[in-house]
């Protein structure tokens, strides 16, 4: 009973409902509204915080995105559509 109950209770809290929302941006250049210098990962996509302790994304292929917080390498790869290996 006890095992079950822990299992609830991990699915309960890990589950991919808490995953941070993600707002993709229109007309927004790279590097723009960075409070926080702009980083570009080699080959792939540029990150930057904002002001307003957020994350902004730019992909290669031109689409730009916001989330609530910074992203590592692999998820701002993923979120571009990239593969995993540079």
């Amino acid at each position: 009973m006890l095992r079950l109950s822990a299992s609830i209770l991990l699915l309960a809290l890990c589950t991919a409902a808490s995953a941070s929302p993600m707002i993709e941006m229109k007309n927004v250049k790279a590097g723009e509204g960075c409070g926080e210098p702009y980083r570009k990962v080699t080959n792939g996509p540029g990150m930057c915080a904002t002001a307003d302790a957020k994350a902004r994304i730019w992909c290669p292929n031109g689409k730009s995105f916001e989330r609530n917080e910074m992203p590592n390498v692999a998820v701002s790869r993923s979120i571009c559509n990239l593969s995993q290996l540079p």
